[in-house]
């Protein structure tokens, strides 16, 4: 059988790939983020499964052929908060002791008084030190393409089976074991070189992080996503503490 999972960078991609990896009674051949399909997968035997990340130059039409495929969705707003730090990951700037002092300090604000920085403001620091302008701007932008580039890939792949993150990190295989037709029975580690990509495992602390400012800024764009796939887009409400 092969088996591709798609989302969005920090969707929960990679735990659901080693998942169902550590499912399988015999050792699947796994293909980490391709843009596409290996050209001998078609003539080869064996399980493989594959992960891919949606977005700019992935070729969807050369995984057609799997057998099953797997879209995972996540709650765009916590997506916003789960890649915010992570896309710093490889910025120069982190090599400069005084502009990540700048970040620092913007981060230690929201920790101590979280409703007064705003993702906004974090995201204006980020830009300050990292010399790019209009930071909030092209970040809104690139959640927009984000957007395009899921819905695209749903529309291409009618037959993909939609599984939440949510339902992922609470343990709720049963609708995708059935899909699949494969008892879920392994656990989602992600190799030791990996271990970057996890963060809490969890869903909705985009209520602990947005503050009204970035309800009003992100609403108008994300309600009608969040509908479309399920999720309450109605409901905007923050921690009160």
């Amino acid at each position: 059988m092969k088996v591709l999972i798609a989302g969005l960078p920090k969707s929960g991609t990679t735990g659901l790939l080693y998942l169902l990896a550590s499912s399988c009674a015999n050792k699947p051949r796994l293909l980490f983020e391709p843009k596409v399909c290996p050209a001998d997968l078609g003539t080869e035997g064996g399980d493989v499964i594959a992960k891919v990340l949606l977005g700019m130059n992935l070729d969807v039409a050369s995984f057609a052929h799997f057998d099953k495929k797997i879209t995972i969705v996540r709650d765009l707003r916590d997506r916003i908060v789960s890649a915010l730090l992570y896309s710093q990951y490889h910025s120069n700037y982190l090599e400069d002791g005084e502009r990540v002092r700048i970040v620092r300090e913007c981060l230690m604000r929201k920790e101590s008084s979280p409703s007064t920085v705003s993702i906004s403001e974090i995201l204006e620091a980020i830009g300050k030190v990292s010399g790019k302008q209009n930071s909030v701007a092209v970040h809104r932008a690139r959640v927009a393409k984000s957007i395009t580039w899921f819905d695209d890939y749903v529309a291409a792949m009618p037959d993909g089976f939609l599984f939440k993150y949510e339902e992922f990190v609470s343990g709720n295989y049963d609708a995708l074991e059935q899909h699949l037709g494969l008892r879920i029975s392994g656990a989602a580690d992600v190799p030791e070189g990996l271990q970057r990509v996890r963060r809490t495992k969890g869903h909705g602390n985009w209520r602990s992080w947005f503050t009204e400012e970035d309800v009003q800024e992100f609403k108008p764009l994300l309600s009608p996503w969040l509908e479309k796939y399920g999720y309450d887009a109605d409901d905007w409400a923050l921690s009160e503490k």
